[in-house]
């Protein structure tokens, strides 16, 4: 009898009530015939690349919406574009290559991975939390039991022995108890290691600082976002705790909403997010190779097309550019902005993650106009006001608004408890507008 050689997910809506089916999701299984050495089983993956395959039910068909660009809501069975390993919302919630590390650290296995599991399915399908995963989507395994969520790190309990075990796994020190640690925190995608815990009843993000960081970046995390909301720019709440002498960055999850409509009340519904990179991604048809990326006019064109609410969020979305042209904001990316799907359309989620550029490291990079102009200035953004929903006049005061504020980042950056010597580190990259 032969061995199977695709494994089925059921890939359901589970923001909606019974969490309908979306479709179904196929991915294939290593071969009991690449059995070997490692050689030999890298030489015949690579020459079979593994590929998933996806098919709508039709009733999602008939009432849903497309959970990606690379996904039209149409009938058949589809596969990633040319080039590509994974779909658009697989890549949304996989957890990184540097994360997936940990699972396959010290002496002890991760238990849910599996031989007959490629890189691509461990990373997207097993090491995301079935609770805690990224965005709305739940991904179930057909024919055998679905994975048990994992136990949260509780942040009234367990806070210490997470930076313990983080700062231990940093200079190649951890045991296994402090392994174990690190996983149950690792879900969430991002080449940076996030951490899920339970605080205030619902599940937030932990940031920790790194033995290589230049600067406590953190509170730098931090104080970007509380210089954008001074910038009346929407973004996830936030806040600082202290503990063992560090900086910790809790953030609310923007994936999430209250549960109930009492004041206060946690935030555990889960939302259907999407990013940027995920709603602009091109369908295997187009079967054409882009060599320029996508850039901020493209992220308009998904409110323009398909917006719930553009004459609110297309104005939102260019105050946000501004202040990322702004500020330097190399790391931003398609990934860094999310859509949540409404009864009429997508709207923009508030800004969750902003870096500035730290001492030492590469400011290059970040998103372009359009693919291929880089803006010389922010002022050159108000030529494309009228994109957004704005009039150049109203794009110049928004732009002198922001600079009034940003002028004050070191006062900001005081009040949240900067050190003053970061302060000076931080100071040719931001003393610029």
């Amino acid at each position: 009898m032969s061995s199977p050689t695709r494994r089925l997910y059921e890939v359901r809506a589970s923001w909606q009530h019974n969490e309908p089916i979306i479709g179904r999701l196929s991915v294939p299984l290593r071969s009991s015939s690449l059995s070997g050495t490692p050689e030999k089983r890298r030489t015949s993956e690579q020459a079979l690349p593994p590929v998933p395959a996806f098919e709508y039910d039709q009733s999602w068909i008939e009432s849903g919406f497309a959970i990606g660009g690379d996904l039209p809501l149409v009938r058949g069975i589809q596969v990633p574009p040319l080039g590509k390993s994974l779909f658009s919302f697989m890549e949304d919630r996989a957890v990184s290559a540097s994360n997936c590390v940990v699972f396959t650290s010290g002496k002890t296995p991760f238990p849910a991975c599996s031989d007959d599991a490629y890189p691509a399915e461990i990373a997207s399908l097993i090491l995301p939390d079935s609770a805690d995963a990224f965005g709305g989507l739940s991904l179930i395994p057909v024919g055998r039991p679905a994975p048990a969520p994992r136990s949260r790190i509780v942040r009234a309990t367990m806070l210490d022995d997470l930076i313990y075990a983080f700062h231990a796994y940093e200079r190649g020190r951890a045991r296994d108890p402090e392994i174990d640690l690190l996983r149950r925190g690792l879900t969430l995608p991002g080449s940076d290691p996030v951490f899920c815990v339970e605080r205030a009843r619902e599940c937030q993000t932990v940031r920790l600082r790194s033995m290589n960081d230049p600067v406590d970046r953190p509170l730098w995390q931090g104080i970007a976002l509380e210089t954008a909301s001074r910038c009346a720019i929407k973004t996830a709440h936030f806040d600082f705790e202290r503990e063992m002498g560090e900086t910790i960055l809790f953030s609310r999850r923007v994936d999430r909403a209250p549960s109930g409509s009492l004041p206060g009340a946690p935030a555990t519904r889960r939302l259907p997010v999407f990013s940027a990179a995920s709603l602009t991604a091109e369908p295997a048809a187009n079967a054409r190779s882009r060599a320029l990326p996508f850039g901020y006019l493209t992220i308009a064109d998904i409110l323009n097309r398909e917006g719930a609410a553009p004459s609110q969020d297309l104005p939102e979305l260019f105050r946000r550019m501004l202040f990322s042209l702004l500020t330097g904001e190399s790391a931003d990316s398609l990934r860094r902005w999310l859509f949540v799907r409404e009864p009429l359309g997508w709207r923009l989620l508030p800004a969750h993650s902003l870096e500035w550029p730290l001492p030492g490291r590469n400011a290059g990079g970040g998103l372009t106009l359009d693919g291929r102009r880089r803006l010389a200035s922010a002022d050159d953004a108000s030529l494309y006001a009228p994109y957004f929903g704005l009039t150049v006049s109203e794009a110049k005061m928004m732009l002198m608004e922001m600079r009034r504020v940003l002028t004050e980042w070191e006062q900001i950056a005081s009040e949240l408890g900067a050190d003053p010597r970061d302060i000076a580190l931080m100071t040719p990259s931001l003393d610029l507008f």
